[in-house]
């Protein structure tokens, strides 16, 4: 996809144009013409910004390191490295005091080698820069609705102020909840179409939903969409046999605690061990199980979805029926 830059639209003079270049029917319309794009400056910069959602964000941790990674919010609890964080929310969030953030959040932001941009830097924070909010809606607009936005926005600010990007991959970014969807991804697709125009090469993993469609309009093509599908399916499909390892292997530790807990009845100290060890197992099995029903649920959801949209599957491709683990 290949669109004109915000600021290339806005200085593009408005010109009268007859029947060859404007409508099919030779009505005469006056607008801006599209002027071809600039060549990007060229880069080998590579930035990846990662989300935390579940099916896309491990292609962030396969990445050399020379990809800069910035990341945010909870990646911190999978990601193995990276180079800048987002914090973007107000004090009182990040800081715990509304209950959204783990006890060790502030912790790893003081680790952080790397800077953290904030809207509303801490003070308590040596790495907090700025976040050039002011400088960002002037070059481009004001329009923000989730944390997200405002890495993609930064990235479109750098590339045009003297630090150009060849490459900028999305991963774990999936805006396909309900509120992400209905408010958030059309504000994230918006900026990724900035990026996009300013001829940075934008990669995205097939899985992700973001700049894509159910159906081209005027075509019939479903195959962007079985790819994305099949690929959502492959990953609920590998995270249900893990689940169902640590099931197994939960069950087989529960085992043991019961015959541990029938040879030691009769001591009262190792009893009480036992017993402690046979709660905390069972509370650990019942996670797992609880953990592989919302991945059979998700992909009982992937199997209806594909069913409503017609998908075509061949015999081959058809999803196994999912059972509920018990």
């Amino acid at each position: 996809m290949q669109i004109a830059g915000t600021q290339e639209l806005l200085a593009a003079a408005p010109v009268k144009t007859n029947g060859t270049n404007g409508h099919a029917d030779g009505h005469e319309q006056v607008g801006p013409v599209l002027p071809r794009k600039d060549p990007a400056p060229v880069s080998t910069r590579r930035v990846l910004i990662s989300g935390f959602a579940e099916t896309t964000r491990d292609v962030a941790n396969r990445q050399p390191k020379e990809v800069e990674i910035w990341a945010l919010n909870r990646c911190y609890t999978f990601l193995k490295r990276w180079d800048r964080w987002y914090e973007v929310h107000e004090p009182e969030l990040y800081t715990g005091q509304s209950g959204l953030r783990e006890p060790d959040y502030l912790e790893t932001l003081r680790k952080t080698k790397g800077p953290v941009y904030m809207l509303n830097p801490w003070a308590e924070l040596p790495q907090a820069r700025q976040y050039p909010y002011k400088e960002i809606c002037t070059r481009f607009r004001d329009y923000f609705t989730n944390s997200i936005a405002y890495m993609l926005a930064h990235a479109a600010y750098e590339h045009v102020t003297g630090n150009p990007i060849g490459e900028l991959l999305i991963c774990g970014v999936d805006m396909s909840a309900y509120s992400e969807y209905s408010e958030q991804r059309p504000c994230v697709e918006y900026w990724m179409g900035v990026v996009d125009g300013l001829g940075i090469k934008l990669t995205i993993p097939a899985a992700s939903p973001l700049l894509k469609a159910a159906v081209t309009y005027g075509h019939r093509n479903r195959s962007v969409l079985w790819g994305q599908a099949k690929e959502r399916l492959e990953h609920h499909k590998t995270r249900q046999r893990e689940l169902e390892a640590q099931v197994n292997c939960a069950v087989g530790i529960l085992g043991d605690a019961d015959q541990l807990f029938k040879a030691v009845e009769n001591g009262a100290s190792a009893l009480d061990w036992v017993k402690a060890r046979r709660k905390e197992v069972l509370g650990l099995k019942d996670q797992i199980t609880a953990e592989l029903n919302a991945e059979i649920g998700a992909m009982r959801e992937a199997q209806h979805w594909l069913t409503v949209v017609n998908a075509p599957q061949s015999v081959q491709q058809k999803p196994e029926a999912a059972k509920i683990a018990r």
